[in-house]
């Protein structure tokens, strides 16, 4: 019973570090989408960007847990993928809306 309770426990836990490295993707990917905009980055220039940073917010993740994801995530995989396919959406949302604002109109 009590290995039961830390197993779900662990879970949850797990779950909300997932859900906290998915909001700050969105975050950046929105910070991310606008600077893109301003500076005036079309096509793959656009979408190179976002991939540097998500994989610099992965880097600064894993160097904040100590170089290990076991304590905090189910697998590396967990902390690599949560919410960026959310992100990428919300990077080309504001990417556009910006790069619009400030150059065509």
């Amino acid at each position: 019973m009590a290995e039961q309770i830390r197993r779900n426990s662990e879970i949850l836990i797990s779950q909300r570090n997932a859900d906290v490295v998915s909001k700050t993707r969105l975050l950046l990917s929105l910070v991310i989408g606008a600077a893109a905009g301003i500076l005036e980055l079309t096509s793959q220039g656009g979408f190179i960007f976002y991939l540097i940073s998500t994989l610099l917010l992965t880097v600064v993740h894993w160097f904040r847990l100590g170089g290990t994801h076991r304590d905090h995530f189910d697998s590396l995989l967990t902390m690599i993928s949560s919410g960026v396919f959310p992100a990428l959406l919300s990077f080309i949302l504001s990417w556009t809306l910006v790069f619009n604002l400030v150059h065509i109109y």
